[in-house]
């Protein structure tokens, strides 16, 4: 991955997890009623470059050209520490997008939408079709094994994320579109991390 003129170059795919609901209430229907006095949200959405400008991005039409530019956009509802990693089809190692630099202010306020890169820059996908595997991490606390690296081995990347996902699971979680927002909510009682796995199909032009 290098830097370019209009942001990074990266090869790859877009889109994310959802969750389960757990652990509710019986409503007055029989049917089970969400506790949402305990949920934290994280809002996120992806932008493609059409014609000079940012069209959103909706639904399961998430297949890019070699070429094309688009930003991923988030907004925690909580004061949160994110964390963005990418990996290509082709490499053996996470790269840390956010933070990447001493601009990138962690942990964000509540309400804060963030692009990656900052308008105007774009990602742009490369010549080479395949996977691009981006993770998006919003944290109650700072997350040590993420604060200093710029690169993770992929090996210990997973081993590190499926640790601190078993560690700090959510007892419920939902995840709906809320106008151009996907939203994802998570409920646990103290310190908790929202993970959501982002997948985005690189198909050649």
């Amino acid at each position: 991955m290098k830097r370019v003129a209009n942001g990074i170059v990266l090869a790859g795919l877009l889109l994310a997890t959802g969750g389960c609901m757990q652990n509710q209430r019986p409503g007055a229907s029989g049917k089970p009623a969400l506790d949402t006095s305990k949920e934290r949200d994280l809002s996120y959405m992806i932008e493609r470059e059409v014609d000079g400008r940012p069209v959103v991005m909706s639904g399961d039409d998430l297949e890019f050209r070699s070429g094309e530019r688009f930003r991923l956009r988030f907004r925690p509802g909580f004061k949160a520490y994110i964390y963005v990693a990418n990996r290509g089809s082709h490499q053996d190692s996470y790269h840390l997008l956010f933070p990447a630099s001493e601009a990138d202010h962690n942990p964000l306020d509540k309400g804060t939408a963030t692009s990656l890169p900052a308008s105007p820059a774009w990602l742009k996908l490369d010549q080479s079709p395949g996977d691009e595997y981006l993770t998006l991490i919003a944290s109650t606390m700072p997350l040590e094994e993420f604060e200093k690296a710029t690169e993770i081995p992929r090996e210990k990347f997973d081993s590190e994320l499926t640790d601190i996902e078993r560690q700090y699971q959510p007892t419920s979680s939902r995840r709906f579109q809320d106008g151009d927002w996907t939203k994802y909510f998570a409920a646990r009682d103290g310190d908790l991390v929202l993970v959501a796995k982002l997948a985005l199909q690189h198909e050649k032009k």
